[in-house]
């Protein structure tokens, strides 16, 4: 029998993931249309990649911190960000360097998930089910 709160995180990891795929190839097309430019491509992709080089420098703040209402706040802030994006979008703002800043910090956000669900999952399944 899997945990219910576990079933939940797990769920819940698999739609972000699908929505951070979805944000970030719709990103990388609109940089492309926009600028038509291989360089701000790779830069906006540099943008997507760096943040996961970056979590260690998270460790220990996660570790002291409750892991629910990290996931929270991270989760909510992300959604923030990509909102942001889909208002420029809307706006029809032409700054390739705002949207590569802001899916930066959305992919922080995103990539500071991973951790904390991981840390999570002992806390929500019982020990001889961890295998």
């Amino acid at each position: 029998m899997i945990n219910a709160n576990f079933r939940k995180l797990v769920l819940g990891r698999a739609m972000g993931n699908a929505g951070d795929s979805i944000y970030m190839i719709a990103m990388n097309w609109f940089i492309l249309q926009l600028t038509n430019s291989a360089l701000w491509i790779g830069i906006m992709n540099v943008a997507i990649v760096l943040p996961g080089v970056l979590l260690f420098l998270f460790g220990d703040s996660i570790d002291r911190h409750s892991k629910r209402r990290l996931l929270v706040a991270v989760e909510f802030s992300q959604l923030v960000i990509v909102v942001m994006l889909i208002g420029l979008v809307a706006l029809h703002i032409k700054l390739p360097g705002i949207y590569v800043g802001l899916v930066f910090v959305a992919a922080l956000f995103g990539s500071l998930a991973y951790p904390i669900q991981d840390t999570l999952v002992p806390l929500l399944v019982e020990p001889d089910q961890l295998v």
